[in-house]
Parts: structure tokens; C-alpha cells; sequence
């Protein structure tokens, strides 16, 4: 699991909007999901940012992937906000790397 970060002035990735905290990130594969457990909302801050995702499993990926199923995605506080162009290339990078882990998951039973 990702580090804790606080709400200030550098926190690039935002936080939840009645808390003004986050409870670190999840990774999913390569994608990054910051959220918040007393509110149940979750944000995506992108794909391949931070390393720890390398040294996870499928399991924990799952595992992620079934709690933040959980949570709604909302809009963060203090998000960087991203052009058109920039979210049309990380949706559809984000789309491509489940659609692969998903045929390599299904190769391996």
C-alpha cells in the first residue's frame, strides 16, 4: 500500500473532499487509486508513477481491485487536472493494460 500524503500545497494527487486527507494508494496492476475508507471514495491519479506496483502480485491486485469496487470514484480536492488529449491517452492506456492482464490472467489458469 502507498504512502499516507496530507492536503498542501505539493500534494499532486488530491484528497477526499469532506475529509480534506486520503488513506495512500492501491495499486491495480500498473494504475494508481488514492481513497479515502471513512468516506468510501476513490480517485485514479495514473498508471506506472509509483514503482511499488512492481513488486505486487495478482493476489494484490485483486485483492486492491475488490476493495476499491467498493468505493465511488469521485473528483478530488487539489487534483492536477488533466487536458482532453492527456485523458484520452491514459483512458484508453488504462483500458489496454486491464484487457492484458486480464488475457494473461486467463493464459495462466
Amino acid at each position: 500500500m502507498g504512502k499516507l500524503i496530507q492536503l498542501s500545497a505539493s500534494n499532486h494527487f488530491g484528497d477526499c473532499p469532506k475529509c480534506k486527507k486520503n488513506d495512500g494508494h492501491l495499486n491495480v496492476g500498473r494504475d494508481h487509486w488514492y481513497y479515502c475508507k471513512r468516506h468510501q471514495v476513490k480517485w485514479f491519479v495514473g498508471s506506472n508513477i509509483f514503482p511499488d506496483w512492481l513488486d505486487e502480485t495478482f493476489d494484490t491486485w485483486r485483492q486492491n481491485e475488490a476493495l476499491l469496487e467498493c468505493f465511488m470514484e469521485i473528483e478530488p480536492l487539489q487534483k492536477h487536472k488533466f487536458t482532453v488529449d492527456e485523458n484520452e491517452f491514459f483512458n484508453s492506456r488504462r483500458k489496454t493494460q486491464l484487457q492484458m492482464l486480464l488475457l494473461t490472467d486467463e493464459h495462466l489458469k
